[in-house]
C-alpha cells in the first residue's frame, strides 16, 4: 500500500491533472493499492468541490486558513495508514513507471530518507530537483560559478530521453514538489518544522535525515512533469517571494549553522549577487535582450534583499 499527498492551494486543472497522472501509473494499474491524499490550504477556487464529486474515494482534508507546506505535510502524513508515502505538489505529473521505481528504491533500502525523481519541465527542458545546504560550501559554488555552470548545462543536454542511463545520486536537500518519504523515518526524525511557512523546510527536512545518518537520493530513472508556473523557463520572480525565500534560508542557518558560518554565509551571497548584477549590466548594455533584463533585475532584487541581513 501506498499514500499519495498532494499539497493543493487553488489550481483545479492542475490538482485533477496530478489525479489522473496516478491513477493512469503503472504502480496503480499493477496493483491497485493506492491511496490519494488531498490536504488543500484554504484555495480561494472551486478545486475541493469539483475534487470530491469527481472523485468521491480521495480522501480530501480542507483547511480553513493557509497553513503553510510544512503544516499540510505533516496533517498529510498523519492521515497516512501506508508504510510509505508520495508528498507532491499539485501541479506534477507522474509519468509511466515512475512511482514504482521511487517505491521499490526506498522500501528496498532501509536506511534511506527520501527518494526524489528527476524533474523536466513539461517541454522537457530539465528542472533542478536538489541542491546543496545553504551554507559556505552553497556559497561559495554559487560565487565561483560552479552551480550555474552544472544548471545550464543540464538545461542544455539532460533529457528525459537519456535521463534513464544516469545513476542513482546521493544528494544534500531533495526539493520539495516530489518527496518519497518512509512513515517511520518520518515519525522518527518529527516530521516537518512548521517554523517553516514556504521555502526552505524541504531543506530542513532533508538536514534532519542526515543528522539522523539517512540518506536522500535522487532516482533519474523516475521522471515527472512540474509545471512550477509552467514550460517557461523564466521564474516569475517578486519582492515579497524572494523576501521570504531569503528569510527562510536564513532560519535554516539560525537553526542549524554557527553565526560564524551564517554570516560569511550571507557575505557570499551577497557577492554572488553583486557580481552577477554587474555580469548582467554589462551584457544588456552591449546587447541586452527581455531575457538578460529579467536576470538583471532579479540580481538586483537579490542583492538588495541580501545586503539589508
Amino acid at each position: 500500500m501506498l499514500d499519495i499527498i498532494i499539497i493543493s492551494y487553488n489550481g483545479r486543472t492542475l490538482t485533477d491533472n496530478c489525479i489522473q497522472s496516478i491513477l493512469n501509473s503503472n504502480f496503480n494499474k499493477n496493483t491497485s493499492k493506492i491511496g490519494i491524499i488531498v490536504v488543500d490550504n484554504n484555495s480561494n477556487d472551486d478545486t475541493i468541490e469539483y475534487i470530491s464529486k469527481k472523485y468521491p474515494d480521495i480522501t480530501i482534508i480542507k483547511n480553513e486558513q493557509n497553513l503553510g507546506y510544512s503544516a499540510a505535510v505533516n496533517q498529510g502524513m498523519q492521515k497516512s495508514t501506508s508504510d510509505y508515502a508520495i508528498v507532491t505538489n499539485n501541479d506534477v505529473e507522474f509519468i509511466d513507471n515512475s512511482i514504482d521505481i521511487l517505491y521499490n528504491f526506498i522500501s528496498n533500502n532501509k536506511n534511506i530518507g527520501l527518494a526524489i525523481p528527476q524533474q523536466f519541465y513539461p517541454n522537457n527542458v530539465w528542472q533542478k530537483s536538489y541542491g546543496d545546504f545553504s551554507g559556505i560550501k552553497c556559497g561559495l559554488k554559487y560565487l565561483f560559478g560552479i552551480t550555474l555552470f552544472e544548471n545550464v548545462f543540464n538545461r542544455k543536454f539532460y533529457k528525459p530521453s537519456n535521463s534513464s542511463k544516469k545513476k542513482n545520486k546521493k544528494i544534500d536537500y531533495a526539493d520539495g514538489a516530489v518527496l518519497m518519504l518512509s512513515k517511520q523515518v518520518f515519525n522518527d526524525v518529527g516530521g516537518f518544522d512548521q517554523d517553516y511557512f514556504f521555502y526552505a523546510e524541504d531543506m530542513d527536512y532533508s538536514y534532519k535525515l542526515k543528522l539522523n545518518n539517512y540518506d536522500r537520493y535522487i532516482i533519474p530513472k523516475a521522471i515527472v512533469y512540474h509545471h512550477r508556473g509552467g514550460s517557461s523557463r523564466e521564474n516569475k520572480f517578486s519582492n515579497e517571494k524572494q523576501e521570504a525565500l531569503v528569510n527562510a534560508k536564513l532560519l535554516f542557518c539560525k537553526k542549524h549553522l554557527s553565526s560564524t558560518s551564517t554570516h560569511l554565509y550571507i557575505k557570499l551571497e551577497q557577492l554572488h549577487h553583486l557580481s552577477m548584477l554587474f555580469l548582467f549590466s554589462f551584457i544588456n548594455k552591449l546587447k541586452g535582450t527581455e531575457h538578460t533584463k529579467i536576470k538583471q533585475d532579479y540580481y538586483k532584487l537579490m542583492y538588495l534583499i541580501w545586503k539589508t541581513k
